[in-house]
This record gives structure tokens, sequence and C-alpha cells, in this order.
């Protein structure tokens, strides 16, 4: 016996639920900014004191002498007389506590998961008093703000994980180098068109002894970032800062291969799309940032090799990079608009949302650094295409996504293909029916 054909909206259903599931899946919420910050009280397990804790965080930038200290089992009471909606900790950069769990209305949450620096805690309706409780290491706490329930301000630093894939990768060798000379692609990319990206730093300030200096500056990283737009946390190398004025200097500083280590395995981690380096002379000639894009030229080539670092082949693939953009490379030159009026930051241009990120890095306004599309050796608008697997940016290219779609530019066309696809079979077995009642 032949059995009459499947209903043929089943398919159709099917394909439907595929590409809503994957729109879905890539839609972030967005946040007004309504809530009033609350004045709130600390008490601490052991007694300690606690005015630290709100004594202006940002002023004069976050110190390492303004920490509230939590050793290992104590605790932090968190009281109001109005609701809260939510927390905002800036833990110290040399005392993170790992996992940590909140105590609010009967009920335990573990927060602390992704390791943030600037930590966001939402609390539930009606929270009037929360506990905070360190069990498993010791934990430092610079500063708390406490906001009302409703949507909080814009500047209060609410991060995503790491881009699970990024269409962007920008490698940043310090903290600032990122909106000194690499600036604008963060700002017109990130901020304005919301695209994913991911920036790498080479050095992690912790691991310097500059005393406040060196924890203060990963605070000023993140502030920076968040001005420019950038949502999703960094990553940080395991490289203390050195300075040098030449390559060969800087390579008796690191060790190469680590640092062809580190961009190998953040490029098949987050497969960019385009991969944006520092200046292969090192802007004003740093023989870190030299290092850094050399690793970074080497690293294009190992990443699609298996052989090279095979563990991190086998548990993130391998990528070939589309498009790679240097800082300053003199060959397929390319200039970004840096002063054309952005929707997404009031009107500001880029150059304007640049210089207000370069002032979040407290510590370095003492310097002769400045953001500039002008002055050679700072000029933020100009780039080179390094390599590409799409064809050449044609002359006088502004956009670095000549020839490339983004991916949410490919989930779309998949998602069209999809719904094509599944009108396509309902037409068909529409068809098929009508033969069959026939």
């Amino acid at each position: 016996m032949v059995k009459k054909p499947t209903k043929a909206w089943k398919p159709v259903i099917f394909l439907m639920t595929v590409a809503v599931t994957m729109s879905f899946a890539r839609t972030e919420k967005a946040y007004a900014a309504d809530a009033a910050k609350v004045t709130v009280g600390f008490e601490h397990s052991a007694g300690s004191n606690c005015k630290k804790l709100s004594d202006g965080f940002g002023a004069d930038g976050p110190t390492s002498k303004s920490y509230v200290a939590f050793a290992k089992g104590q605790s932090l009471k968190v009281s109001s007389e109005v609701p809260l909606g939510g927390l905002y900790i800036k833990w110290s950069a040399a005392c993170l506590p790992g996992e940590w769990t909140l105590e609010c209305q009967d009920t335990s949450f573990t927060c602390g998961t992704d390791g943030f620096l600037h930590e966001y805690v939402e609390l539930p309706t009606g929270t009037l008093s929360c506990t905070l409780n360190f069990p498993n290491k010791a934990a430092g706490i610079v500063e708390i703000e406490a906001y009302g329930e409703g949507d909080v301000p814009a500047n209060v630093q609410r991060w995503l994980p790491p881009c699970k894939e990024a269409d962007l990768l920008i490698l940043s060798t310090h903290a600032d180098d990122e909106v000194l000379f690499l600036g604008g692609v963060c700002v017109l990319y990130a901020g304005q068109e919301k695209l994913k990206t991911q920036v790498a730093y080479m050095c992690d300030f912790t691991l310097n002894d500059y005393g406040y200096r060196s924890v203060t500056r990963e605070h000023e990283k993140l502030d920076g970032l968040w001005e420019m737009g950038i949502r999703n946390y960094p990553v940080n190398g395991w490289f203390p800062d050195a300075y040098s004025t030449s390559l060969e200097k800087a390579l008796t500083q690191y060790d190469y291969n680590e640092v062809v280590r580190f961009v190998t395995e953040n490029i098949r981690r987050f497969r960019p799309l385009i991969l944006v380096s520092q200046d292969f002379n090192g802007e004003y000639g740093h023989g870190g940032h030299r290092l850094f894009a050399k690793a970074a030229a080497e690293a294009l080539d190992k990443s699609m090799d298996e052989t090279f670092l095979p563990d991190s082949a086998a548990k993130y693939g391998t990528w070939e990079v589309p498009k790679a953009y240097y800082h300053l490379y003199t060959k397929n030159k390319m200039r970004l608009d840096l002063r054309s009026p952005l929707s997404e930051f009031g009107g500001q241009n880029s150059l304007e949302v640049q210089n207000a990120a370069f002032k979040k890095h407290v510590t370095q306004q003492d310097t002769w650094f400045y953001v500039s599309d002008e002055y050679p050796k700072f000029d933020c608008a100009a780039f080179g295409l390094y390599r590409s697997t799409v064809g050449m940016d044609s002359e006088g290219n502004s956009d670095m996504w000549e020839n490339l779609p983004t991916y949410e530019e490919q989930y779309e066309t998949l998602i069209k293909r999809t719904v094509q696809t599944g009108r396509r079979l309902y037409l068909r077995h529409t068809f098929i029916e009508e033969q069959w009642d026939k």
C-alpha cells in the first residue's frame, strides 16, 4: 500500500523554527537609563570599615589602597531603605574572588562565574538587603554602586562574555593602544554598527609591580572600551608590560613563541572575519607593539595549520582569517571616516568619542599621547589591507567590510535561503497532494 505524502506544512514549520531560533540566538538585550542610584549601608562580617566602598570611585582612578578586603569565608551585607534593582561591583584587580554567592530573600545565587573585574548583579524585585559571601578565596572590592528598580544608566557596565565568534578581532598591546591607534575601528564598527568585536590585549597590568598604577590600568581599559561601545569582555595575555624602543630589545623581554601562541589561539577561538593589528613599526617605535604585530602576522598563517598547537586546533579547529588590516600599513591603504556624526553617540564623531575614552585612562593623562587623525605616527584613520581571501579593496575605500559580509549578514542570508527552501518545499508538497487528490 502506498502512503499518502506527508503534510506539506511539516517541513516548512521545521525550517521556519530553525530560522527563528537562529535569529533569537544572536539577539542581545538593550537597556534604557531610568533607575536611580541608591544610598545603601554596608556591614563587613569581620567589622571592617566599609567607607571606601562608596568614596567616589573614578575621581582619581581606582587605586590598590582604596579597596575593602575580605578573607576567605567572610561576607558583606548590603542594606537599603528602598527596593534595589541591582549592584554594580568593581573588584580589586589584585584580588578577584572567583565564584562567590549572593544571598537574597532566602535564595542563594552563584555569581562571578565570568571573572569580570566590573560586575553588575541583578536583584530580585523588592530586595531591601542581600549578602555577598566569599567561600572560595579572598576578595577585594574597590566600589559598589547600588541602583533602584528599573533599567540602569548606560554608563553602568553590563559586560557580555567574550565573543563566540567575532566579526572583528582587535589586537592591542597595552591598555590605551586600542583607543589611540585602533579606536576608530572600535567606535565605528562596535559602537556605531554594533558588530561583534573582540579585543585581545597582549599585556596584563596585574603582572607588573607599578603599585596602584598597574591595577588601575585594568580598570581604565574597561572604562575606555565601554565608552567606545565595546560590550564583549576583553581577554588578556599572560605578559607583563615592558618598555623598549626596538624589536630586538622586545625579543629579549618576551618569549616570542608564546606571543605567537596567544594570538593563534585567539584567532582559532574567536574565528574573526577581520583581524586588526597595530603598526609593524610600533607607531612611535615601541618594541612591544612591533613584537605583537610581528606575532600577529605569523599567527595568521599558523592558525590554519592543524599541526601547530594541535591541542588548540582540536579544541577550536583551525581558522583562516578572511581579511587583516594593520595600522599605518603602507600598502593597500585605506582611511576611516572619523569626522562624520554618529547616531549611536548623540551626534559626536569618532574622534570625540575616542578622546572621551582616552580620558578614562586617568594614569596616562600626564603623557604626551593624544588621539589624532593627522599626526602621522598617531593617525588612527590610516590602515592598510595586509592580506585578504576575498579580493583587494577598491581605490579610495573607507570601509573594512568591502567584499565581506559580517556574521549577521551571513545569518540573514542563511535565514532567507531557509525560508525560500521552505516555500519551495511547501509548493512542491502542495502540488503532489493536489495530484494525489485527483
